[in-house]
């Protein structure tokens, strides 16, 4: 029956893995073992003298039982040696200590990619097939757009950005002292310190490119000067090495996804390390420039320094808390781009680039890496055939976030020019973006269709493509208000009304209950407890500040997310969290009270810690610019806080009030 049998039928390897033995398994338990085997062996294949048989059984049985008995002295040695040195770890190597935690409990399976889809449905596991087909998509994924592209404004800006380029090229740039300055040091050649910089942010034990230079060599003194004259040749001639822009990409399954499927994958790409040196350089540059000269717009917090995901929460929320208050409905829409860092069109992103003074050095810089980008998928071992890569911003390059805000910026623009946003004191706000992350507002059903319009009119002209699946509709009012039946549409797709919806790693719900907010975070937060229990267990048992520096590490920063912003009140399903750990770590029963675990234990209460995260969310906000939307929405909540007695404001004081800190309040 084998000759019937094709190839491709026939997996090339298991997916099992074979288990690789007890780390304290040494000669004498490896002696041990042969030496009960034989006993038992003896044993059972002698057919002679009862007696005799008697004999043996004892032998083995003895055999057997000293075997168990040094396995069991060996495996507490082992365990006890472990846990000490993750002790002395924690405090004299922190980096080592979590080496050592990371290897406890079951750890992550590596996916092995056996299979693959093929575009009738069917599967196939040719190792030659896999791989090219792996290649096919990914050079699709990465390939210039040309379906539905108006090919007309694509010569025009293709010829704008040849005129553009010719004339910077020739007059350099006609502004004024000020800003010629800043461009001027912006093109200037790179100094030693702007290297050493760079090489000094470099991280230790990072996966290496395709030149398999790691960080730690190019950290060595006498390289530093090769690096310089290296950086300063690209810089000034437009250059790279071919080297440079390869990358290569090593795909982590989503969750849910099917291992099968090429496209389900998360793509991680590793690049050259002294490309990648480069290029914080080069971002370190460009981003001083853009915020010096104030083109990016305040509604981008995306990778930008001195901003977080905390700062557009806390605007969002206390928008919405304070409208709810005024019995207003507020009406969202949260935009997805569907694959949208690598969708990028390259001269639409070099036409922005110009079209914003940069340009010389810098702008030729980052033109010759991205005219020859290359890319191969690391299959099981091996790499696919290099594609090139003709769209999109580099993957694990420092510039990509930043060359993304500045592709994306001038959306902020055609959103605010309609005006169909919600009033904040004098000011109006319409979206709020990070990164990618894009959320419209407005205080009408009309207006949040005007900007969806926007939206829809942007994407085409700039080549993003808007995931309407994935982008919802969200009706923030009262409970007692019914929710609106109007259908929004964008591109001709009707959206999708949602009662919740997790932005930036918050669960924002319809009416504003924080408690729904609170329950997702402690579903979160469980398994990652979960995971702290299996690692004290495989210990078994961890000394106290092991246990708490893992849990304050890991759990708590869960627990805690977002909570400066919703965390007035006390949710005692956060404590009951807490409890369930202090009661592992202590090993008593669910019956035991809870003074007499937390007092044992000496842990702060969550809501205490929450409230210390309360007063530094308001610290922040007192010192921010008066330029900064989270501080306008900041200082229109405490105009209010007059008339509404529920506003985040008031809880601050109210806060302070009870520590005695009334006469350091705002």
């Amino acid at each position: 029956m084998s000759e019937h049998i094709l190839y491709k039928d026939i997996r090339s390897s298991t997916r099992k893995v074979k288990n690789r033995g007890k780390p304290y398994w040494n000669n004498e338990l490896k002696n041990l073992f042969k030496r009960a085997c034989k006993r038992g062996k003896n044993y059972l294949r002698f057919k002679g003298d009862h007696r005799r048989k008697l004999t043996l059984k004892m032998e083995f049985k003895t055999a057997r039982k000293t075997f168990d008995k040094i396995l069991r002295q060996e495996e507490r040695k082992f365990t006890k040696e472990r846990r000490e040195k993750i002790q002395t770890l924690n405090t004299s190597n922190p980096k080592e200590f979590w080496n050592e935690i990371k290897k406890l409990g079951p750890g992550r399976k590596n996916t092995i990619i056996d299979n693959v889809v093929m575009d009738d449905g069917t599967y196939s596991n040719d190792p030659n097939v896999i791989r090219e087909r792996w290649k096919e998509e990914y050079s699709e994924l990465f390939s210039e757009n040309t379906t539905n592209v108006d090919n007309e404004f694509m010569e025009r800006i293709k010829a704008l950005n040849s005129q553009w380029e010719l004339e910077f090229e020739q007059l350099r740039v006609n502004v004024d002292d000020n800003e010629s300055q800043h461009i001027s040091s912006m093109n200037d050649e790179i100094t030693i310190e702007e290297t050493k910089r760079a090489i000094r942010k470099a991280k230790n034990e990072k996966a290496v490119g395709l030149d398999n230079i790691p960080n730690e060599i190019i950290k060595n003194d006498k390289l530093l000067t090769v690096l310089h004259r290296l950086f300063n040749t690209c810089f000034t001639h437009g250059i790279v090495p071919d080297y440079w822009a390869k990358s290569i990409i090593h795909p982590l399954l989503k969750k849910g996804k099917d291992y099968r499927d090429p496209l389900g994958y998360r793509c991680i790409s590793l690049i050259s390390t002294i490309a990648k040196t480069y290029s914080n350089i080069l971002n370190t540059r460009l981003l001083e420039y853009l915020e010096d000269n104030s083109l990016l717009s305040e509604e981008q917090n995306g990778f930008r320094k001195l901003r977080s995901c905390l700062d557009h929460i806390y605007s969002l929320c206390t928008i919405l808390r304070n409208r709810k208050l005024a019995n207003k409905d507020t009406f969202l829409c949260f935009i997805d781009f569907q694959k949208a860092f690598d969708s990028v069109d390259h001269n639409l992103l070099f036409h922005k680039l110009l079209s914003i003074g940069i340009h010389g050095n810098m702008y030729k810089a980052i033109k010759s890496t991205y005219e020859k980008l290359q890319a191969a998928v690391r299959l099981n071992g091996s790499l696919t055939d290099w594609f090139s890569v003709e769209a999109g911003v580099r993957q694990g390059d420092n510039l990509a976030p930043t060359l993304f805000a500045v592709f994306v910026d001038d959306l902020v623009t055609e959103i605010n020019r309609i005006g169909k946003g919600i009033n904040i004191g004098t000011d109006s706000l319409s979206c709020l973006l990070y990164a990618d992350d894009i959320v419209l507002i407005s205080d009408t059903v009309d207006g949040l269709q005007s900007l969806l319009h926007c939206v829809t009119d942007w994407s085409k002209t700039w080549r993003l493509k808007v995931n309407t699946d994935k982008t919802k509709i969200m009706h923030v009012r009262k409970a007692s208000k019914p929710k609106n039946d109007y259908e929004f549409q964008l591109n001709n797709m009707t959206l999708e009304t949602v009662s919740k919806y997790r932005y930036l790693g918050l669960v924002i719900t319809e009416n504003l209950d924080y408690k729904e907010t609170t329950n997702e975070l402690v579903s979160s937060g469980s398994r990652s407890l979960g995971s702290l229990v299996s690692k004290y267990y495989a210990m078994d048992g961890m000394d106290f500040d092991t246990y708490t520096k893992i849990f304050d590490s890991t759990v708590l920063p869960i627990l805690e997310y977002g909570s400066g912003v919703w965390g007035h009140k006390r949710y005692d399903s956060l404590e009951r969290l807490q409890y369930r750990a202090i009661r592992t770590f202590l090993g008593v029963s669910l019956t035991t009270p809870i003074p007499a675990i937390t007092g044992d234990m000496g842990w702060y209460p969550i809501h205490h810690r929450i409230q210390v995260n309360i007063v530094r969310l308001y610290c922040r906000l007192v010192k921010l610019p008066d330029t900064r939307i989270c501080r306008k929405v900041f200082v229109w909540d405490q105009n209010i806080s007059t008339r509404y007695r529920d506003t985040w404001f008031n809880h601050a004081k109210k806060l302070f009030d009870s520590c005695g800190l009334n006469d350091v309040f705002f």
